[in-house]
């Protein structure tokens, strides 16, 4: 069977080898794995995402790929910040954009050309059993569809015993914390 072009772009953006996928909770700051970070060939790191010098023995500063959900609270980055751009919403689909009304326009437009988008299909997969998944739960589950290996930083699935976000004092979400971390630990745990 062929391989779709969307496989294949994520594929070639990754390479043959595991990727450390960094998320924003603040059990990040629980650890020092900064220097095991940015040893990975390849970081995936999420929407507001922060490299702040006083972090970066929790964080590290590597950023290879750049999972943007193109939501009005995602801060614009500047380019050098990463290499790649992915999207785990497939905002390219008009029905689908139309739902997501949390959308940046703006920052869809300028990002929009150089983003590989989740496929419609693996999404629709995913909301079956997660109604509104976090960028992270959706990143990790297009991973673990293209068989990409993966090892998770900073993922408390909104456990009330962490911030929100290791670098803001942000405590809401509209997110199934607990939905998320039993789908990645009955599903996508590699």
């Amino acid at each position: 069977m062929k391989q779709d072009t969307t496989s294949l772009a994520i594929q070639s953006m990754v390479g043959h080898h595991k990727v450390a996928v960094v998320g924003n909770g603040g059990i990040l700051l629980d650890k020092e794995d900064g220097d095991l970070i940015d040893s990975y060939e390849t970081v995936i790191r999420m929407n507001s995402f922060q490299i702040k010098d006083e972090l970066v023995k929790h964080s590290g500063k590597k950023t290879t790929i750049w999972a943007n959900a193109m939501h009005h609270k995602v801060p614009f980055k500047e380019e050098n910040e990463y290499e790649h751009i992915v999207c785990p919403l497939p905002l390219d689909v008009p029905h689908r954009l139309k739902r997501y009304g949390a959308t940046n326009r703006q920052m869809l437009q300028k990002y929009s050309k150089n983003t590989l988008f989740m496929p419609e299909n693996y999404f629709a997969e995913l909301t079956t059993r997660l109604i509104n998944p976090s960028t992270g739960i959706a990143m990790l589950f297009w991973l673990h569809k293209e068989q990409i290996p993966f090892d998770i930083f900073g993922f408390s699935f909104f456990n009330k015993k962490h911030a929100h976000h290791y670098h803001d004092t942000r405590s809401v979400c509209g997110h199934d914390g607990n939905g998320e971390q039993k789908f990645f630990e009955s599903c996508l745990k590699c």
